[in-house]
């Protein structure tokens, strides 16, 4: 597990502390979205994107309807 913490102190003199993961260097980012046009004004969508590293990866999927008038 490859996670950071850091100790702050705001300016009120109250502590604080913030934690999560480090920032990975070598990645791979990728977003995809395809569109359908189902009538002339009615149009379907699929969007995908993904961050891929050594030991991280974060996946999304989307749906979309567009009507236009």
């Amino acid at each position: 597990d490859r996670t950071e913490a850091r100790a702050w102190q705001s300016v009120t003199g109250q502590a604080f502390e913030l934690s999560g993961r480090e920032f990975e260097r070598d990645q791979l980012r990728l977003d995809l979205s395809l569109d359908y046009q189902m009538a002339e004004q009615l149009y379907l969508g699929l969007i995908y994107a993904g961050q891929y590293a050594d030991d991280a990866r974060d996946n999304q999927l989307g749906g979309r309807i567009s009507l236009q008038f």
